[in-house]
């Protein structure tokens, strides 16, 4: 994400304010799609996997949309 220059204040608020655009089960953790802005209203995607037994949010990876 550094590459693309996201930053975790830019995920958090893609997360937040964010809508899941997919959902999927590739093998073993399922996935999700988080289409957003961040606060400068740059429009990105990010992918997580959320653990259901914990309150804890993995990233993926993240892209501007």
């Amino acid at each position: 994400m550094r590459e693309r220059g996201i930053t975790r204040l830019d995920v958090r608020a893609v997360l937040q304010r964010g809508a899941v655009v997919r959902v999927e089960q590739p093998r073993f953790d399922e996935t999700w799609n988080v289409r957003g802005r961040d606060g400068d209203g740059r429009p990105l995607e990010i992918v997580v996997v959320a653990r259901d037994d914990a309150l804890i949010v993995t990233v993926i990876t993240a892209w501007e949309a």
